[in-house]
């Protein structure tokens, strides 16, 4: 097997492009930047179907359920309905900059097939580059649970003591995540940090 040439380009980007997912069934792609911008483009056509324009670079995104959630390095959470372009929604809870995102299994957002609105919670996990674990359900602008420094705990050492004064190492950043749950059981969400240890949380 090798690779043959590219076969089609999108274009429209004025910054490096961070962040890029594929819809649920592939025939859409969404692209966020440095500049700021995220897009929603036609994959057969390179077409942008529909884009948001923020005032922060985009460090981590989910992918499109129509709804995507962006980490930015203002430390904020953006929220973009690609149907409605205009719309965008801040959370503004993290302290550092959120570069990992995944909607949680079940959520509505990702279960595009649900007959019934009470089947799921929209729900959101986001962490940051201070270790921080945020869970959100999005219909309330504060997070229902957060979970701080996620990869210190456990190593040796996690305080070092100089003088009088007890100095916390600094934290590890979480810079990906996924979730998952199986039927019946509990929701999971899995980290990776800079301290080269993924972790499985559960909720």
């Amino acid at each position: 097997m090798t690779f043959q040439k590219s076969i089609r380009t999108y274009t429209g980007h004025k910054g490096v492009i961070n962040a890029i997912y594929f819809s649920e069934k592939g025939s859409r792609m969404v692209t966020g930047s440095w500049d700021g911008g995220i897009r929603l483009w036609d994959v057969e056509s390179a077409l942008t179907l529909s884009q948001a324009k923020t005032s922060s670079p985009v460090l981590g995104m989910t992918r499109p359920a129509p709804v995507v959630a962006s980490g930015h390095s203002d430390y904020a959470i953006r929220l973009w309905d690609s149907r409605a372009p205009d719309s965008v929604r801040s959370l503004t809870a993290h302290r550092a900059m959120p570069a990992a995102l995944s909607w949680l299994s079940g959520s509505l957002l990702v279960n595009e097939q649900s007959e019934s609105s009470d089947s799921a919670l929209p729900m959101l996990a986001s962490a940051d580059y201070n270790g921080t674990i945020k869970v959100w359900d999005l219909r309330a602008s504060v997070p229902l649970v957060s979970l701080s420094r996620a990869h210190n705990k456990g190593l040796p050492n996690n305080s070092t003591t100089n003088t009088n004064t007890a100095v916390k190492t600094p934290p590890h950043k979480v810079l990906s995540m996924t979730a998952f749950k199986a039927k019946d059981s509990p929701q999971y969400i899995v980290t990776g940090g800079t301290d080269n240890r993924a972790l499985i949380h559960r909720l």
